[in-house]
């Protein structure tokens, strides 16, 4: 699948074992040889935030975990492109060096995909793999699915079967303020480069 590339987005905020399950699941699955990480980048607003750390150390955060688990490598495509960025047009880009685009999302991701900007397009030149949990997310997958199929052209979206989980960015970062544990949320060299930079620990400028 040389000339296929599958892709992981979101903020990373940061990669957590939800998202690293997510990447292998898909690479198990459909037998990709490489899952790229790609983070979006920090909008303005959030800039500031105490609970949003810069590009390049989410990142970094990313190279740490594609060193732990060599089925990732990393792009900042998003990043480099900076400002609003739209899947469509990373997938477009994506195309003009891949056949194929396969594109990672959540299940909660599969109930607006059609309010997507560009929808049609995107789902036209897309092939999306959606992580359903237990039947009762299967099932509800299956009928978002069918909707898509009556309003669009052009639909491939395809179910990845993931285990149970608990794990958010949120959730991450609200331990690490409060001192709790992150072993077993977040890959082990995220987690120390996390305690080494006090990140999600840090004063907002006004």
């Amino acid at each position: 699948m040389e000339k296929d590339i599958a892709v992981l987005g979101g903020s990373f905020n940061p990669i957590h074992m939800g998202h690293v399950m997510m990447g292998m699941t898909a690479a198990r699955q459909f037998g990709f040889y490489r899952v790229t990480l790609m983070p979006n980048s920090v909008t303005y607003y959030k800039r500031h935030a105490t609970d949003t750390v810069s590009d390049e150390e989410r990142l970094e955060m990313l190279h740490l975990t594609a060193g732990e688990y060599p089925v990732f490598d990393v792009s900042d495509m998003e990043v480099r492109r900076g400002g609003t960025t739209y899947t469509i047009d990373t997938v477009l880009e994506l195309r003009k060096t891949y056949d194929k685009v396969y594109f990672i999302i959540g299940g909660d991701s599969l109930t607006w995909l059609g309010e997507w900007v560009r929808a049609d397009e995107l789902l036209a030149e897309t092939t999306f793999l959606v992580a359903v949990r237990g039947e009762v997310g299967r099932r509800m997958a299956e009928g978002l699915i069918a909707d898509l199929e009556k309003r669009f052209d052009k639909v491939d979206i395809r179910l990845l079967d993931m285990p149970e989980t608990d794990i958010s960015s949120t959730d991450i970062r609200r331990r690490v303020r409060t001192g709790g544990s992150l072993v077993g949320l977040v890959p082990d060299s995220v987690r120390e480069y996390i305690y080494a930079g006090g990140l999600y620990c840090r004063r907002g400028e006004e």
